[in-house]
């Protein structure tokens, strides 16, 4: 699968995409081993663009990345990125999963893949319905908690908004390689 999408990637994106797969041994004894910052720095290592985004490896992004689209095309969003970023402010971006537990895989992996797709107006609609929830909203609220993905639901227009940091907080961002 990963060749299949540097494969796409290097076609149809304008964005550059390098991927290295890293892996370790870890004794399950001793979580406290867990290199997580010694990843981030490699990937952060790799980067050739002025812009990175730090997620988990099974995070779905947007089909349409990369591709030229409103909003992610325009040179005045941009802009305002990279300047958030190189004043070394980090854009933090909400992370949703399915609600329903029990609901059938495909049709779990239809109605996120759909959703991504759709963008934000979907995401919204799915939310307020309560559809999709805050990624480990239930199981470890303190991951993504601090995003405020309700708050994000309500905007409908890109806006920024400070997050507080709280420990074991864990967000996807984008942010200067810098």
């Amino acid at each position: 699968g990963m060749d299949a999408f540097a494969a796409f990637m290097a076609r149809t994106a304008q964005c550059a995409l390098s991927m290295e797969l890293v892996g370790q041994f870890l004794d399950p004894l001793d979580p406290g081993e867990y290199p997580i910052n010694a990843l981030r720095n490699r990937a952060l290592e790799m980067a050739e663009t002025e812009l990175t985004l730090m997620l988990d490896v099974d995070f779905v992004a947007s089909a349409r990345l990369g591709l030229p689209e409103p909003g992610y095309r325009d040179p005045a969003v941009y802009d305002q990125m990279v300047t958030l970023a190189e004043s070394r402010k980090a854009l933090v971006l909400p992370a949703f999963e399915i609600t329903n537990r029990k609901q059938d895989l495909v049709m779990a992996q239809n109605l996120a893949r759909n959703m991504v797709v759709a963008g934000k107006a979907r995401v919204r609609e799915a939310f307020l319905a309560g559809r999709v929830d805050a990624f480990n909203g239930r199981d470890a609220p303190w991951g993504h908690g601090p995003t405020d993905t309700a708050k994000w639901a309500r905007l409908s227009r890109p806006v920024t908004y400070e997050i507080a940091y709280e420990a074991r907080y864990e967000p996807f961002l984008l942010l200067s390689r810098r």
